[in-house]
Formats: C-alpha cells, structure tokens, sequence
C-alpha cells in the first residue's frame, strides 16, 4: 500500500509497528527514549515520515540529513524542539497529539495540589518515622480544604479547561486569563475571565496552562510574583522556561508565595546540586504529567491513523505547519 519510509525517534508499542509493516511501510525505531544524532541522521537519509517526541531536536543541522522528509508528527503537544519555520520553508508538514494528555495533565495538578493542601507526603514520612502517637496529631497535620480556593488558570486551552472542570466539580472557585478570551468554555464550565493582573493578586493556587513559545519564556517573571499573595501556591505542569527559575527561587526563599508545585523545569533533569532542591515548599514530580497508560496508548493510535491518513493524502489534524502534497 505505501512503501513509505517511517522513522520512530522512540520505542512505540510493537503492534503499531507491525500494523504499519503490515500495510508496506517501511519502519525503523529507536529501542529508547532519545535517539542519538548519529542513529537519526542514518535513519532519515531516505525517510518520508518522522514521528517525534518532545525532546527529539529537530533543527535545520537534522533536516539538512533528511532530504525526502515530507511529514513530521509530534508524539505529544509540545512542539519547541522542531524548527516550524525551517520546516515550512523545506515543504514539510508537522502536526501534535495534544488531545490525550489533557486529561492525565489535569489529574496530576490535582494529585500535586491535595498531596501539598492535604500533608500527604509529610502524613506519609511522619508514619514512617514511627513518631506517631495514637491519639495525638501534631498542629503542622491541620490541613486546608480546596473547596475554599480560588483557583486561577492561566491559559485556558485543552489543559486549562480540564484543570478547571476538574476543580470546579470539587467546589472550588475557578478564574482564568488567557490570551484569547473563551466565552463558550466560560459559559460551558461556569468560569470566570479575568485579567492577568487581577488573577495574580486573587487566586489562592495559580496553574500554568500555557504553551512554551518565545512570546512567554520567563511569562512568569519577578514583578508578576511579587503581585501573588504570601499563601498563593503556584502549580506548573507546562514547560520549565515559562518560569523565571531564578525569580522563583527568590520568591520562595523571601515567602513572597507560599509553594511551588513542579513538574517541568527550565533544566531537565533537575542536577542534585540545585538550588530549588533545598528549598522545603516545592513538591517534585519528574515531567510526568501527562504520562498515563492511557494517555500514550490512545496518542500512539492517534499517531498511527495520522501516518496512514498523511499516506493517503487525507486531512491530518492538529497541524502546525501545513503543506503542499
């Protein structure tokens, strides 16, 4: 049926792979996570089709040893490690999975929010100490219930709308500010718009919801977190680089705000010598928000079906770069 040459900068699940050679494409993955430059540069010197994930570096030095590359597919939402304008100029089509993580991202601010509201991990190390008492529960265990919480999300895209559907089921009270206002999801979710200043200064827990681009590296900046209150807690599951790491590190040590609930960094992995891991009002989790069972399942068949609908010459969706076929 196709003859079309498939690159996997990853490990995939094996039956996708025997789908696609099972239809004549012809497929060579990476048994890993990363790819190394040399394994890729092999790889793509006769490929038609690049599936990548978010930290495959695609840039001009890579597409220059790809020269029959016709579509890239993104296994995922984020897209900052492909150059969409070298890739536009060469004719070559590039599309995201965004649509399956949302949910699994949405769960894991919830996760992070409780296990910080709650004491959970420090419920958890105090039992394992073997200081506890029967009957006496130290002060530092009185916790705060959500449904009292203004949340505030900025961004209000896939992500933003199941953070806020998810909170507004449980109680709380949900704002937001995006850069494009949303009346139907407002109407939908029962969700106020506010502007950004006025989000800053009111919301008890702010969730970062935005897509990394050049336009809002460092978005969240010193004056923007000397506008929270002394009790705000700021939630990132995005990207790292939309945080000034530095300006937060500030803000944490001189109690500007309360906590920093982190799943991506601005350096990925965090070195053990980092000034954020000695700071005792962050919780950790290793960008691993949107990594469920169920969210890569159902991207890997997103993935297949965009690969056999590029193939065929059918509309792909989520394209972030189209072109001419």
């Amino acid at each position: 049926m196709s003859g079309l040459k498939v690159v996997f900068a990853f490990r995939i699940y094996r039956d996708i792979i025997d789908r696609l050679e099972s239809l004549e494409f012809r497929v060579a993955m990476y048994n890993g996570v990363r790819a190394s430059r040399e394994w890729l540069y092999k790889e793509l010197a006769d490929s038609d089709i690049l599936v990548a994930n978010p930290i495959t570096v695609v840039d001009k030095e890579l597409l220059n040893r790809a020269p029959k590359l016709k579509f890239i597919q993104i296994f995922g939402s984020g897209y900052e490690n492909v150059d969409l304008e070298e890739c536009s100029k060469r004719n070559i089509c590039v599309a995201n999975a965004p649509d399956f993580i949302a949910k699994a991202v949405a769960e894991h601010v919830l996760a992070l929010v409780l296990a910080f509201l709650r004491n959970i991990i420090k419920g958890h190390e105090y039992v394992k100490s073997g200081k506890w008492i029967k009957g006496l529960i130290p002060r530092e265990f009185l916790s705060t219930s959500l449904n009292t919480k203004v949340i505030g999300i900025i961004g209000l895209g896939r992500v933003g709308s199941e953070v806020a559907r998810i909170f507004k089921l449980l109680g709380a009270k949900v704002i937001y500010w995006s850069r494009r206002r949303k009346p139907e999801v407002e109407h939908a979710l029962q969700i106020n718009y506010v502007p950004l200043e006025e989000l800053l200064y009111r919301s008890d827990i702010i969730v970062i919801c935005l897509a990394y681009t050049k336009e809002t590296h460092h978005f969240i900046n010193e004056e923007k977190l000397r506008l929270m209150k002394p009790h705000t807690i700021l939630v990132n599951v995005s990207r790292g680089r939309i945080v000034d790491t530095q300006a937060l590190i500030k803000a944490l040590r001189e109690k500007w705000i309360k906590a920093a609930l982190l799943d991506v960094f601005e350096e990925e992995p965090l070195p053990p010598n980092h000034p954020l891991l000695e700071l005792n009002n962050v919780i950790f989790t290793p960008h691993i928000a949107g990594y469920t069972k169920e969210a890569m399942r159902e991207t890997a068949e997103y993935v297949y079906n965009a690969i056999i609908a590029f193939s065929k010459g059918l509309k792909v969706n989520n394209l972030l770069v189209e072109c001419t076929r």
